[in-house]
């Protein structure tokens, strides 16, 4: 798909097709059972733009946010450069997976705190976070707004296991929620540069993206979009073969891990990251 996209020869500017837009509706549908409008989508160069304008955009200057620990950097550098207030809300290791510890979550949460930042599956520690689990965390979130990094949603290891994006719990989750998603790491194409943000609320929508219409974000590449699309349509086969492999490898590493006495680790449900 890149090869022809090259042979065709004009690089200019260029906006997501429709055809990319029904091809991430349609997978969110057969996957997750997620029924979406493409409108929604909020097209970036990755997920990581997704976490700062996020934080700039929509958790006003007055306001607090929490962010899990141990969480990927850019939840923490997002706020701590926007900047915007924040409390960690530490993970216990509970059975070899990393889970949010509820009461901790549940005194965090200030008169002023605006949002919640999650990580579906967790980076790191690789946790798959079940359904009801989920649906705990959007008790207790209440009526924050939900900023949910999922862009390992592909690479979850145990076979008995689903991915469920927390907007997909309910109509009313959903309106509150911010959905960041990319084929960047389940296909290995982070440098062709596309992700995309799912918004169905269109005040938070129009906050979020203004950075993006007026070009002070910059736009997915146009090999972004076509490496991404050739991923969603046709990828299925590779990925699997792909999953198989990580999972192997995960395997070697905590039977390493196991018989090494002085090492621990999380048994990594999801990503390719051992922890």
């Amino acid at each position: 798909a890149l090869s022809q996209r090259i042979a065709h020869g004009v690089f200019g500017y260029s906006t997501p097709p429709d055809e990319l837009r029904a091809a991430i509706a349609e997978r969110l549908e057969r996957l997750y059972r997620w029924r979406i409008d493409p409108s929604w989508l909020v097209f970036l160069p990755g997920v990581v733009p997704g976490l700062h304008l996020a934080a700039r955009k929509l958790v006003p200057a007055d306001r607090h946010t929490l962010i899990p620990r141990p969480v990927y950097h850019h939840f923490k550098r997002a706020m701590t450069l926007a900047p915007r207030a924040f409390s960690e809300v530490s993970l216990v290791l509970q059975n070899g997976r990393w889970v949010f510890d509820e009461e901790a979550l549940r005194k965090s949460i200030r008169p002023e705190t605006r949002a919640f930042f999650l990580c579906n599956p967790q980076n790191p520690g690789g946790t798959v976070f079940r359904r009801k689990e989920l649906e705990r965390l959007a008790e207790l979130s209440r009526d924050l707004l939900i900023v949910s990094d999922e862009i390992h949603c592909d690479l979850v290891l145990d076979k008995e296991l689903r991915h469920v994006p927390i907007a997909s719990l309910a109509p009313e989750i959903c309106r509150r929620s911010v959905t960041l998603m990319s084929a960047n790491k389940s296909f290995n194409i982070p440098s062709a540069g596309c992700g995309w943000a799912i918004i169905e609320d269109s005040k938070l929508r129009t906050a979020f993206s203004s950075d993006v219409s007026a070009h002070a974000v910059g736009s997915p590449s146009v090999f972004g979009l076509v490496a991404t699309l050739a991923a969603l349509r046709h990828g299925d086969e590779w990925l699997a073969a792909q999953l198989d492999y990580l999972r192997i490898n995960r395997d070697v590493v905590e039977k390493f891990v196991a018989e090494n006495p002085s090492l621990a680790m999380a048994h990594t449900e999801a990503t390719y990251l051992a922890w």
